[in-house]
């Protein structure tokens, strides 16, 4: 496993019932300025490369509370799944799972489950059609 500079990993015991599990499989890379936020699960499964400044997330935050930090919604388990690629700068959001071998191209925003070796692209990210 690589993990490169300035990688923020926050795994946080939020609610009483969970405990919070980060996993990054074998041969993972972490490129720079990476967050995971994790309260419930994020799974990231062997061979995986994930670009510069990606965000994976299982919760958020209740964006209608006047105070955010302590409004975690209920995490959504998270998965990248083997093989698959995360270009720069894409934030994968909470109960989503990128299959094997998919490609996230840059600056994409995943809101929903990715097939297996399908590319997508944009905000929300799409299948890329040719």
């Amino acid at each position: 496993m690589v993990v490169l500079e300035n990688v923020w990993m926050s795994v946080e015991p939020v609610f009483d019932d969970i405990t919070p599990r980060l996993v990054l499989g074998d041969r993972v890379r972490v490129g720079r300025g990476c967050q995971f936020s994790v309260v419930g699960e994020v799974v990231v499964e062997e061979d995986v490369l994930i670009g510069d400044f990606v965000h994976i997330g299982d919760t958020s935050h209740d964006y209608r509370a006047r105070l955010r930090a302590p409004s975690a919604t209920r995490p959504r388990p998270t998965r990248i799944c083997a093989g698959a690629l995360l270009v720069g700068h894409v934030a994968v959001l909470p109960g989503v799972t990128v299959g094997a071998g998919a490609i996230v191209d840059h600056h994409s925003v995943v809101t929903a489950d990715v097939p297996p070796g399908v590319t997508v692209r944009g905000n929300p990210a799409r299948p890329v059609t040719t």
